[in-house]
């Protein structure tokens, strides 16, 4: 019995407006592996902030707390933690992607690069104002409770590595019981954090925005940027 068969896909819209909490629950569309279908949801939170689900599974989101939590027992890993407690958390450093840089980066670079972004360009057709636009560096970071990045910021700002930083993401690696939101200030709106969410957003000053602080659990997070040329 063949396995092939060609994706449906149909984009849906959020319906709960600026709720203090979202999910997602647009669009879904059928893939068959291996005899069996994997459900994958795409939806659009508005103010051009995407939320996709089920592009990462439970396996592989564990595999990543384990290789962090592996790199944070043999010191490979680096706390941010700010006089001013508005910056606290500890984080595998930020590189440019290889095939090795970062745990589980040929897994996700593949998945970002091949089909999260073909899903972006089909609700916004920019592609070719570009030479290439696809992941350009990330970074996976451990906020403890009461932990966080508190302050305001946008990822399009004055460094050198941002120039050409167009969109930017984050992966949730665990569920989160109470707080750990990645909220933007403009949009008055709150991502709950749910394991496997890929949540996307422009990297511009319209999307300020800061990862509230766990409240009872530690947070995982998988973040990045993409870039263009």
């Amino acid at each position: 019995m063949s396995c092939l068969n060609q994706k449906k896909t149909n984009w849906g819209c959020s319906s709960v407006g600026r709720a203090p909490a979202l999910h997602a629950g647009g669009r879904e569309f059928e893939s068959p592996q291996l005899h069996h279908v994997i459900m994958r949801e795409i939806q659009d939170l508005g103010e051009h902030i995407l939320l996709f689900r089920g592009f990462f599974d439970q396996e592989f989101c564990n595999n990543c707390i384990d290789t962090f939590d592996q790199c944070e027992n043999i010191g490979l890993t680096h706390d941010r933690n700010s006089s001013t407690l508005e910056i606290k958390d500890n984080a595998i450093g930020i590189v440019e992607l290889s095939g090795s840089a970062l745990p589980n980066t040929q897994h996700i670079t593949g998945v970002i690069n091949e089909e999260i972004i073909p899903e972006f360009f089909k609700k916004y057709p920019i592609e070719n104002n570009y030479n290439y636009v696809g992941l350009g560096g990330a970074k996976m970071q451990k906020t403890r409770p009461t932990e966080g990045y508190h302050v305001w910021h946008m990822e399009h700002q004055h460094t050198i590595e941002s120039k050409n930083t167009l969109l930017a993401w984050g992966l949730f690696l665990n569920n989160i019981e109470e707080g750990g939101e990645l909220e933007f200030l403009y949009q008055s709106k709150r991502v709950k954090p749910i394991q496997g969410d890929f949540v996307l957003w422009p990297a511009g000053f319209t999307h300020f925005h800061r990862g509230n602080p766990p409240l009872k659990e530690n947070k995982y997070l998988y973040t990045g940027w993409i870039d263009y040329i």
